[in-house]
């Protein structure tokens, strides 16, 4: 699974503008500027995902990411469902391998035995789609974080006011 991880620099006045909420208040902030930022190399992904039966692309998908120790870190993963794990294939390409049979004294397909192992000629060149959309969408995602933060700011700010006079 590809992982990019992006450290973005230069908000310095937002994360100011953040720090006078309350934690909760930033972190549903931050949680919805950076799923707008995923969502937008997603869009890409799908966009650029090689179609047979639209399941590759149906398979790519935004989840929120895990949490650090230590510190309140907002992560999403673009990435792929379970039904679409064939995408890294799609996206690295198959080449010339070897199956072993770990599991089972011997591989069958359909009736006929196969063996312990099989030369695969790896017939699946590679087509990228995700690391394209990354690269390809990366000042966009960026941006529509920054512009969900804004929002989020603003919408929050009249609140805060009305907090502060009672």
């Amino acid at each position: 699974m590809i992982e990019t991880t992006f450290n973005v620099k230069g908000f310095k006045e937002l994360d100011e503008a953040l720090k006078q909420f309350p934690i909760k208040l930033q972190r549903n902030i931050l949680r919805n500027a950076t799923r707008a930022g995923a969502k937008v190399i997603q869009k890409a992904a799908i966009a650029m995902a090689p179609v047979k039966t639209g399941q590759l692309a149906k398979g790519i998908k935004v989840n929120a990411g895990s949490k650090r120790k230590g510190q309140y870190a907002v992560t999403y993963k673009v990435g792929l469902t379970k039904e679409a794990w064939y995408g890294r294939l799609v996206e690295m390409g198959a080449g010339a391998h070897i199956i072993e049979i770990k599991s089972k004294k011997a591989l069958t397909i359909g009736d006929k035995v196969v063996g312990t192992e099989i030369h695969h000629p790896g017939i699946m060149h590679r087509k990228p789609f995700m690391r394209p959309a990354i690269d390809n969408y990366a000042d966009q995602a960026i941006t529509a974080i920054k512009n969900k933060l804004i929002q989020g700011i603003e919408k929050n700010l009249p609140v805060m006011a009305a907090e502060d006079d009672a």
